[in-house]
């Protein structure tokens, strides 16, 4: 039966370490302390004093993982690496696109990985080891984690693109002032999704064309197709970004077409209507000489006149519009 995760001893809850498992070399955990081959799990807002007091870790790497703000990226030393990467977000209550950090600093005795925030990649190749089918060296583990978040963010991708599709055939039959705000709020989305999509498949390509001498057996093998599948979600996003842009267009020009219309037709009654009122103000001028005045039929005279000029100039538009 695989061994379970030991719960934090208060010196790890104050270090900020959330867990530190011993890897047993099968895919399970070890009894015991997290000597030899191990993973540390830590969080980001406490653990800063025992990053600090770790001999092997440079102060570059140190200040790589308790940065403020990070970007995918990978970044070999001597004797580990740096693989910054991001994730969707999980948590209840937030937003996908809010993407949670995962910093990992990669050896080929010791895993250490730092977040802010839960990621749900960690959680699922926790339980993989607890369960005895998870990764067997740390350098794996962290495969795992970048191939779990890639997963994870592969839902989060195809929603979006089944909302642009709903969108699209919306647009159709749709008035484009109500869609608009939803297609601009998912552009955005997109837009901050690629933003750390995008260096994280070169970051994990980087990995995979140059892997580090002590990575182990099919590690590398495993990394290319990591980087791959990560590539393919940029890929994805890049064509979404550009959808979206499109479908943008095409309510632009409804729009533009339909405030085209209203204005011709406007401009059609005005027409019509001009002479009508120019007779009207002549024939209404308080002034002697009107014809028809005294006439008992003047005022149907005067009606039929109007309708005789208003039934020309429509005609004469109508002719118009049908040769253009």
């Amino acid at each position: 039966m695989p061994a379970a995760s030991p719960p934090p001893s208060p010196a790890e809850t104050t270090s900020g370490i959330h867990f530190a498992l011993a890897l047993d070399g099968k895919g399970g955990v070890a009894p015991g302390p997290a000597g030899g081959r191990s993973w540390i799990h830590l969080d980001w807002h406490a653990c800063t004093d025992w990053l600090s007091t770790q001999p092997d870790l440079d102060p570059l790497v140190v200040a790589a993982l308790m940065a403020d703000d990070t970007s995918p990226r990978f970044h070999t030393f001597d004797d580990g690496a740096i693989l910054i990467l991001r994730g969707a977000n999980h948590n209840p209550g937030q937003d996908p696109d809010d993407m949670v950090s995962l910093r990992l600093w990669m050896s080929p005795e010791r895993l250490i990985s730092v977040s802010l925030r839960r990621v749900l990649a960690v959680d699922q190749v926790h339980e993989r080891l607890i369960g005895g089918r998870g990764p067997a060296a740390p350098v794996e583990v962290a495969l795992a984690l970048a191939g779990a978040l890639a997963d994870n963010l592969k839902p989060v991708v195809r929603a979006i693109s089944e909302r642009l599709e709903d969108l699209e055939d919306s647009a159709l039959d749709t008035a484009p002032a109500p869609l608009r705000g939803d297609l601009v709020a998912l552009k955005r989305q997109v837009i901050w999704l690629h933003r750390f999509v995008r260096p994280q498949a070169e970051a994990l390509d980087e990995l995979a064309a140059a892997p580090p001498p002590w990575f182990p057996g099919t590690a590398p093998e495993r990394a290319i197709e990591i980087a791959h599948a990560t590539e393919r979600l940029a890929a994805t996003l890049d064509t979404q970004r550009e959808h979206s842009g499109l479908i943008l267009d095409q309510l632009r020009d409804r729009q533009a077409e339909a405030v085209a219309t209203s204005g011709l037709w406007l401009t059609r009654l005005a027409a019509v209507f001009l002479p009508l009122n120019l007779l009207a103000a002549l024939f209404g001028a308080n002034v002697g000489g009107i014809p028809g005045d005294g006439h008992p039929l003047g005022f149907w005279l005067l009606g039929l006149g109007c309708l005789i000029v208003g039934g020309l100039a429509g005609t004469w538009f109508l002719v118009r519009r049908g040769d253009d």
